[in-house]
């Protein structure tokens, strides 16, 4: 079964996927950094494996606006409305588009208030990382966790784990 933690976000190099293939026995765990939106539909149409399963953070699923003090002006709280408001769509945008794809059965998602906190220590990760393949991050995933989007999408990936795990033993579904 192939596992995709995805962290979608509306600014350059900030999309990411972190996907886990355990029959790939060189690279089982790897990660994406989407340079922009239109990559990602891109590899979501022609290069994304034909069947996994995906968890995704839902921006859309928050109606909140984040990160809004009494000390901001109009114009710098309009500006991280506007900014949440993208990721707010361009998350539904790749729920939409994967569940296309998959089939609603395959693809979960999750709101940010949901998640947990937004720091994923890169420690944590390494351990996640071991735990999903039995093995030191290789060189490649050691820089991928470096990034925070990458890390997030880690997270996404593990939750995906979980859950897959779940449908596996209450439904007996496999891939």
């Amino acid at each position: 079964m192939i596992l995709i933690g995805l962290d979608p976000a509306f600014r350059e190099n900030g999309f990411a996927a972190a996907i886990y293939d355990p029959s790939d026995k060189d690279e089982p765990l790897r990660f994406i950094v989407f340079h922009d939106t239109v990559s990602f539909i891109g590899w979501a149409q022609n290069d994304a494996p034909d069947r996994a399963f995906v968890y995704v953070e839902n921006s859309n699923l928050d109606a909140a606006v984040y990160h809004l003090t009494l000390r901001m002006n109009a114009r710098q709280a309009a500006a991280i409305g506007v900014a949440v408001g993208k990721n707010q769509a361009v998350s539904q945008l790749a729920v939409d588009l994967l569940r296309r794809k998959y089939g609603k059965d395959y693809v979960a998602e999750i709101a940010p208030n949901k998640k947990g906190g937004k720091v994923y220590a890169r420690a944590v990760a390494m351990v996640d990382v071991l735990e999903l393949t039995k093995a030191k991050p290789t060189e490649r995933v050691a820089k991928a966790l470096k990034s925070e989007d990458c890390r997030s999408a880690l997270m996404m990936l593990m939750r995906a784990k979980s859950q897959w795990r779940l449908k596996e033993m209450i439904y007996g579904v496999s891939l």
